[in-house]
């Protein structure tokens, strides 16, 4: 691997450029030191841990060692982004892998598997609970990276009459815990501008109960969240942040592909028709189906555009961005019975694979049938 992006400050380094660090005989005196060094500054023999050389955050083996791919997932306060992640991995890791040749989904570090069993395991699929914005947990930890890696056996056909290993191909993944809103503040952009620089793919969350004409037409009367900001704004503000990192100009589309997901598409069945394929389960046993992603597509826009200031995101999403597709999903199935409490009925997504696997086939990972013309 030539050169890999930290997952914690989002510099690059080469491998070879990766720091170790002390023993922990050297106790104060304790440093970190070139990769290439055989012993410390003390003269000790190092662990074989690696550390960014920018950042000194420990890398997990398996990240520097794996050729990653890494998709950023961004959403306003409240648009359901960590209940769609926290999903989204249960599923990977519990039903969709085996559908695609034995994939696996594999939190990444001791980090990210306890901060998914504090955040996401124990409070929605043991006690029932949604993801609280004030979990403490949440809050002390929202600056670390979790990290999952999807894994796909890739077999390798014999050559000559010899047997050849089996090969896997891999993605990382990395969620990064931030308000999208912070892309409409320069203060507060920071680590978000180079986490969404360095992403290979955009995963966008668009929250329809955060526009009014939605909640009038399915007659909700519950309040928008306090200072939600404007979606339209988020996504403008997001192509601007990227043309200014990659030195385009105004004129030029951003190519990172973008997925602009409808979330919460349990909420709006006074206004989807039942025939409608936001409602009916994906049919991707092993590929993507791009004429069933094509037609979700058609449908999202369609729904998107019937809504107050629905055709100005259209638009803004076309203008801005040259690779892009809609989707629908709901992570929980049904709307919860309270701020803090899912459905007694449990947790039945529909659709929170698509965004993904629309993404692993467009970097190759997964294979696609195509739709047929």
């Amino acid at each position: 691997m030539a050169e890999l992006i930290c997952p914690y400050c989002f510099k690059r380094a080469k491998r070879k450029e990766l720091h170790l660090r002390c023993p922990e005989e050297c106790g104060t005196d304790a440093q970190y030191f070139s990769g290439t060094a055989k012993r410390c500054p003390h003269g000790q023999e190092s662990s074989t841990a690696r550390f960014c050389p920018h950042c000194h955050n420990r890398l997990e083996y398996d990240y520097i060692t794996t050729k990653s791919r890494i998709v950023a997932m961004i959403g306003s306060r409240e648009s359901g982004k960590s209940t769609y992640v926290g999903v989204l991995i249960h599923e990977l890791r519990n039903t969709i892998g085996a559908a695609f040749n034995g994939m696996s989904a594999e939190l990444v570090g001791d980090n990210s598997r306890n901060r998914y069993r504090a955040l996401f395991g124990g409070p929605m699929y043991k006690r029932g609970e949604t993801v609280a914005a004030t979990n403490p947990i949440r809050a002390e930890r929202r600056l670390e990276p979790l990290l999952f890696m999807l894994r796909f056996p890739r077999a390798r056909r014999p050559i000559r009459g010899r047997v050849m290993r089996d090969r896997l191909t891999a993605a990382m993944m990395i969620f990064y815990d931030t308000a999208g809103e912070d892309i409409l503040k320069e203060e507060r952009l920071g680590r978000l501008a180079a986490y969404l620089d360095a992403a290979d793919g955009i995963i966008f969350i668009v929250d329809p109960l955060q526009i009014s004409s939605v909640r009038r037409a399915i007659e909700d009367s519950t309040p928008v969240p306090e200072n939600a900001p404007d979606q339209v704004e988020m996504i403008q503000r997001l192509a601007e942040l990227l043309r200014e990192r990659r030195g385009m100009t105004s004129t030029q589309k951003v190519s990172i592909p973008f997925a602009i997901a409808l979330t919460k598409t349990d909420a709006l069945n006074g206004v989807l028709p039942d025939h409608s394929p936001l409602r009916q389960p994906g049919p991707h046993h092993g590929v993507y189906d791009e004429a069933d992603g094509q037609h979700v597509h058609d449908e999202a826009r369609a729904t998107l555009s019937a809504w107050a200031d629905g055709d100005n995101l259209l638009n803004t999403v076309n203008n801005n961005f040259s690779t892009y597709r809609y989707f629908g999903l709901s992570a929980l199935g049904a709307p919860p019975t309270s701020k803090t409490q899912i459905s007694q009925s449990g947790i039945h997504p529909l659709r929170v694979e698509d965004p993904m696997l629309w993404l692993l086939g467009r970097f190759g990972q997964i294979r696609v049938r195509r739709a047929k013309r």
